[in-house]
């Protein structure tokens, strides 16, 4: 109850400090005038291309269990899992979809979860490398201090998923007494197994990743430049990166607060106006939950009528 209390509050201190900034700075809110209808159909297309995408993901990744989802479940619990993580923190739209499979496949809830777990890491490997790419093409362009931190972060976070892959099952396995954690490590190592021996499985599944990435940062680009803010494609690319990375730790629900302050803090590292990220980012949140929840709840009909 305290850790929810706990992120709570967080959220709600982010949403105002938020507020706060639009207040310090009305002008802001004027240059809305200049979103036009075609960037907001251009801003629903991308944000639908999203959703298709992840669902794609989810149907990949459900194949390690040798089943087939049809349509309606596959972009359906991608979308409803996404809805869900607006209301409550801790992925509890990926305890959704476990408690779906269980229910509908009799799929194992540990080994729904270890695998899924398995999977997030290895989209947080890609997103590091394709980061670390970027940050490497920003700074042949223009070397300076900043891009030498992007890319001694990345490069961290890239070593440290190796070790913990490398490490994880073979030494930690081997000395944690517990059953129950031994038994995660085992559907962990099965998850593994599984990417390995499934390498068309894994290669489709990484190009997603990288579709991800760039359908994101392609409609917070989309968001700049309808506020009449010219930037870097490259340095969008880099702050999606950061953002996917923060989703480790949900700290609020849909981590609501934490990606615009991303968005905000490495825009002003990367040299773009931190006002004008502030008001980029809080569109394309408006937009996402916008077309989430519409979708979303057609979808919970949908999936809660089949049950």
């Amino acid at each position: 109850m305290q850790i929810r209390t706990i992120r709570m509050i967080a959220g709600i201190a982010l949403i105002l400090i938020c507020i706060f900034c639009l207040y310090r700075h009305p002008e802001l809110l004027t240059s809305l005038g200049h979103i036009t209808v075609v960037d907001f159909i251009y801003l629903v297309i991308l944000s639908i291309l999203i959703m298709f995408a992840l669902g794609i993901q989810f149907k990949c990744f459900i194949l390690m269990f040798n089943l087939k989802l049809p349509i309606h479940e596959w972009f359906g619990l991608t979308v409803v899992n996404s809805m869900l993580n607006y209301y409550f923190p801790a992925k509890s739209g990926l305890m959704m979809r476990g408690a779906y499979l269980k229910r509908q496949y009799d799929i194992s809830l540990t080994s729904y979860t270890s695998s899924a777990i398995v999977s997030h890491l290895l989209m947080l490997g890609i997103v590091s490398v394709l980061g670390f790419l970027f940050s490497m093409i920003m700074a042949s362009k223009d070397l300076y201090s900043n891009n030498i931190i992007l890319l001694s972060f990345f490069f961290g976070v890239i070593a440290l998923l190796i070790t913990c892959f490398s490490l994880f099952i073979s030494k930690l396995s081997n000395m944690i007494q517990f059953k129950s954690i031994n038994l995660f490590l085992q559907h962990f190592s099965e998850g593994l197994q599984f990417w390995k021996s499934n390498k068309q499985t894994l290669l489709t599944f990484s190009m997603l990743v990288v579709l991800l990435i760039f359908l994101w940062g392609l409609r917070l680009y989309v968001c700049f430049i309808s506020l009449g803010q010219s930037v870097d494609f490259f340095k969008i690319i880099i702050i999606e990166c950061l953002i996917c990375l923060s989703f480790v730790i949900s700290v609020t629900p849909g981590n609501l607060g934490i990606k615009e302050g991303i968005t905000v803090f490495i825009a002003n590292y990367l040299n773009i106006s931190p006002s004008t990220a502030l008001l980029a980012s809080l569109i394309d949140r408006s937009v996402e939950m916008l077309m989430v929840f519409i979708i979303g709840l057609i979808f919970s009909c949908i999936l809660i009528r089949d049950r």
